[in-house]
């Protein structure tokens, strides 16, 4: 079976100068073989060059900032799943090692919930960092997963990915807006207009309020959730100053147990 692995993003910027990308490609060549593509600016194309181990490099045109650097991170996405050929993929970013072949964790049968706002066939693996559980203190907590990488099946991670008309025709100065109070963010808004896009509940971006309680649910049904360092044995080289279980993090541990809540069968 082909797989592909999709490194996304800058090669370095002002508020991270440093280009980590080598070392994040040597990570992964550790222990995958296939297909490994790196997606980044056209300004960037030179640096890009320069990296070994890259199968092949994609290039957009930056698109300028935005609040989270929404648009520039599905751009780099999506311009990437173009040319991947993969049945399997994961997605990562130029800033994060990966020492475990994460495929391994990839379609396993787990179930839903009884609401089943699951939008993927398989469910997708993620890491607990960012990952942001419901009931923590954070201000924007609900339908959070984290952003750092996902890997699953080529179909389910286009269904991630499936949201370009929708992202493109978002109100952007509503969303500047709450982003400057704290009631809006990248994660959230990506994941909302898949649920809605592709699951059974018309959750808005904007306004989760009338589905907030599902919040556990969602991550549950669409998610496999694996401690960073321990388990996925991943590490983000522009994060290490947080722990791997901080008290908003959404834990393996927690999954596991919400899970046995939620999802399992007798």
């Amino acid at each position: 079976m082909k797989r592909s692995v999709i490194i996304r993003g800058s090669l370095g910027n002002t508020k991270n100068p440093t280009n980590f990308t080598q070392q994040v490609v040597d990570s992964i060549r550790s222990w995958h073989n296939d297909e490994v593509i790196l997606s980044t600016w056209d300004h960037q194309l030179d640096a890009a060059r320069n990296i070994l181990g890259i199968d092949h490099i994609v290039i957009s045109k930056d698109p300028g900032h935005d609040p989270g650097h929404t648009m520039r991170q599905y751009i780099t996405y999506e311009s990437a799943l173009k040319v991947a050929q993969g049945e399997q993929i994961l997605v990562t970013r130029t800033d994060i090692l990966h020492f475990r072949n994460l495929f391994e964790y990839v379609g396993s049968s787990l179930a839903r919930s009884q609401e089943n706002l699951g939008a993927f066939t398989h469910k997708l693996v993620i890491g607990n960092m960012m990952t942001i559980r419901p009931d923590s203190s954070e201000i924007v907590r609900t339908f959070r997963p984290s952003d750092w990488f996902q890997c699953g099946w080529a179909t389910d991670i286009h269904k991630w990915c499936g949201i370009g008309q929708e992202i493109r025709s978002i109100d952007w100065n509503l969303y500047k807006n709450l982003y400057a109070k704290q009631q809006a963010c990248t994660e959230k808004l990506w994941f909302s207009l898949v649920l809605q896009k592709y699951s059974n509940k018309d959750i808005r971006w904007y306004d989760t309020t009338e589905f907030d309680n599902l919040a556990w649910h969602a991550i549950n049904d669409n998610f496999l959730v694996l401690d960073n360092i321990t388990t996925a044995r991943t590490m983000n080289l522009n994060w290490t100053f947080q722990p791997q279980r901080l008290h908003c993090y959404y834990t393996e541990k927690l999954y596991n147990f919400k899970y046995n809540e939620l999802c399992a069968r007798d």
